[in-house]
C-alpha cells in the first residue's frame, strides 16, 4: 500500500491521481486540505471525504463518458 493510501485511508485503484487530484480540488473548493481533513473529528472527517467521494465519482463518470462520445463521433 502506497503512503497516499496508508495517510488517507483510499485505495489505490486505475485512477488513482486523477482521483488524488479530484479530491484535492474538492477539499480546496471546500477551504480545506489534507492536512486539515486529519485534523478534524471523525465524524466530520466522513462526512466531507463521503461528499469529495462523490464528487470525484461523478468526476470520473463525466470523463468517461466524454472519452466514449468522442471515440464514438470519431469513427463516424
Amino acid at each position: 500500500m502506497s503512503t497516499l493510501a496508508s495517510a488517507t485511508g483510499l485505495s489505490m485503484g486505475l485512477h488513482s491521481s486523477l482521483e488524488w487530484k479530484y479530491i484535492q480540488d474538492f477539499l480546496s473548493s471546500k477551504g480545506y486540505q489534507m492536512e486539515d481533513i486529519r485534523m478534524l473529528p471523525a465524524i466530520q472527517v466522513k462526512r466531507i471525504m463521503t461528499e469529495a467521494c462523490s464528487h470525484v465519482s461523478l468526476k470520473l463518470a463525466e470523463l468517461e463518458s466524454r472519452a466514449s462520445f468522442m471515440g464514438k463521433i470519431q469513427y463516424k
